[in-house]
C-alpha cells in the first residue's frame, strides 16, 4: 500500500516504552546510556522536541524516494530520511518526562542525577503547558489535518505525573504543583472523549473513532481495575478493532464476562491500529503491537487466563527464532512490514510482565 518509510531512527515514543522494558529486565546499563542520549536531546532544540532523531542526535532527516530500487518483493517506494521529524506530535513531551524521570525516582541513579537538575523538568513542563491540548499528528504520523488525539493527552498525564513524583522527590514544590495541575487538567480532557452508547474512549474529543493506543489508558494507569469503564474500554476496543471480530454482535463466541475465552488460531487476536482515514491510503495490516497492548490491559484488570490466551496466540506468528515484524496480514498471517520491530517485541515483554504475578506499572 506504499506505507513503506526509513526507520533506522529513534523516536522518543518509543523511547519511553523501550526504557520500561530495559527496566523490567534489569538492564540497568543500557537504561543509563538511554536517557543520558534522551537527555541531551531534551536539553538543546530551544524548547522544541521533534518526534524522532537520528542515533547520532540529527535533527534533519529529509526524506527522498529511491526510485531505481524496487523494494521487497516489488513493494515500493524506497525512502531514505523520514519527514515526520517535521510534525507535531505533542505527545512528545510527556513521554521525555517519564523516559528521564527514573533518574531522580530509581535510587540506582542517585549518584548518576547529580549531574541533572530538575530546571529541565520545569522546561519540558513549559512545553506540554503551552501544547498538550493542541492539535498534532497523533504516535501515527498521520498526514491530514491535525486534531487533539486522547492519546496525546494521556501520554502528557503521564509525563506530567512523573513531574510531579520528581517534585516530591526532590522536594522541589513549584514542580510538584505545576505536575498535578496539568495532570487534572489533562484527565479532564481524557474524560470528556468517553463514548458510553460506544463503550469506550474515543481516538479525539471531536471524534467516535477507535484506537488501539487506547489501551494505554489501562497500561499506564490512567483507568484503575475498579474503574468502570476499564473493562467496558478494553473488550469493545477490541471488537472494533479485531481483523476477525466474533460472529456475535454483543459477546465473543465462548465469552466468559464478555472476554474471549479461547483462541482457534493466532489470527483471532489480529488488530488494526484503528480504521478511520487518516490521510495516507487504506491498509490491509495489522499492527503486531496492537495485540500485546490489548493481552497487557486484559491483565491489568485481572483478567489473566484471557491475556495469556492473547498473548499465546500472537506468539505463534514469531519466526523459527521467536522475532516478530511490525505487521501481520490478517489472511495468510504473514510477517509484514519492519522485521525485527522494536515495539512489537517491547510489547511481547511488557505484556509478559503484565500477565505474570509481580507485574509493575509500565511508566
Amino acid at each position: 500500500s506504499g506505507r513503506n518509510w526509513d526507520y533506522r531512527y529513534c523516536w522518543l515514543r518509543d523511547s519511553a516504552f523501550t526504557l520500561g522494558a530495559l527496566r523490567r529486565l534489569g538492564q540497568f546499563e543500557e537504561m543509563q546510556h538511554f536517557i543520558n542520549y534522551l537527555g541531551n536531546i531534551a536539553s538543546g532544540g530551544e524548547g522544541r522536541l521533534q518526534p524522532v532523531y537520528s542515533i547520532s542526535g540529527e535533527r534533519k532527516l529529509e526524506e527522498k524516494i529511491l526510485k531505481d530500487l524496487p523494494g521487497y518483493n516489488g513493494n515500493g517506494p524506497v525512502r531514505i530520511g523520514n519527514d515526520a521529524y517535521l510534525q507535531a506530535q505533542n505527545d512528545v513531551f510527556g513521554e521525555m518526562l517519564a523516559s528521564i524521570a527514573p533518574l531522580f525516582l530509581d535510587v540506582r541513579f542517585d549518584d548518576h542525577a547529580r549531574a541533572w537538575s530538575t530546571g529541565l523538568f520545569h522546561k519540558l513542563i513549559d512545553s506540554v503547558e503551552q501544547s498538550f491540548d493542541l492539535p498534532d499528528a497523533s504516535l501515527w504520523e498521520k498526514r491530514q489535518e491535525p486534531k487533539v488525539h486522547t492519546f496525546t493527552l494521556l501520554m502528557n498525564w503521564a509525563g506530567a505525573r512523573a513531574a510531579a513524583n520528581v517534585g516530591r522527590r526532590t522536594r522541589d514544590d513549584a514542580l510538584a504543583t505545576r505536575g498535578e495541575a496539568l495532570c487534572r487538567r489533562a484527565q479532564a480532557l481524557i474524560d470528556a472523549t468517553w463514548r458510553e452508547k460506544l463503550g469506550f474512549y474515543a481516538d479525539s474529543p471531536d471524534s467516535m473513532d477507535a484506537d488501539a493506543s487506547l489501551f494505554m489508558l489501562v497500561n499506564l494507569g490512567f483507568l484503575t481495575p475498579d474503574n468502570p469503564h476499564a473493562e467496558r474500554h478494553i473488550v469493545n476496543l477490541a471488537r472494533r478493532l479485531a481483523a476477525h471480530p466474533p460472529a456475535s454482535a454483543t459477546a465473543p463466541a465462548g465469552a466468559a464476562n464478555g472476554l474471549p475465552s479461547g483462541v482457534t488460531n493466532g489470527r483471532d487476536y489480529l488488530l488494526y491500529r484503528y480504521l478511520h482515514d487518516d490521510g495516507i491510503g487504506a491498509t490491509h495490516a495489522t499492527f503486531t503491537v496492537c495485540g500485546f497492548w490489548y493481552a497487557e490491559a486484559l491483565a491489568r484488570v485481572g483478567k489473566v487466563d484471557e491475556a495469556r490466551r492473547v498473548f499465546n496466540g500472537l506468539m505463534s506468528h514469531a519466526n523459527h527464532v521467536g522475532l516478530l515484524s511490525e505487521d501481520i496480514d490478517p489472511v495468510s498471517g504473514a510477517l509484514w512490514g519492519n522485521f525485527p520491530q522494536t515495539y512489537s517485541h517491547v510489547g511481547i515483554i511488557n505484556a509478559a510482565f503484565a500477565i505474570s504475578p509481580a507485574h509493575s506499572p509500565l511508566i
